[in-house]
């Protein structure tokens, strides 16, 4: 798998999508990578695996804030 060409390809379809705005990246290791910012604050990851073995796609997304009194790495 060509790493840089999948990373390439993920920032090249996002280029003239707006709201989006890709970014190509490299992790502290040096492999490349993709950050994509969307609405709303929500943005994607897209990184390979520690072993390079496959693409990860991470997300967030800041949707709604919890009361003081809930954690956010509770289950509900």
């Amino acid at each position: 798998m060509d790493d840089k060409k999948v990373v390439d390809e993920v920032v090249a379809g996002f280029a003239d999508r707006p709201p989006f705005a890709p970014l190509a990246d490299k992790t502290h290791d040096g492999a490349p990578s993709a950050l994509v910012v969307g609405p709303a604050g929500s943005s994607y990851s897209l990184t390979l695996s520690v072993d390079r073995s496959r693409i990860e796609i991470f997300s967030f997304s800041p949707c709604f804030r919890l009361p003081d009194d809930m954690s956010r790495r509770a289950d509900y």
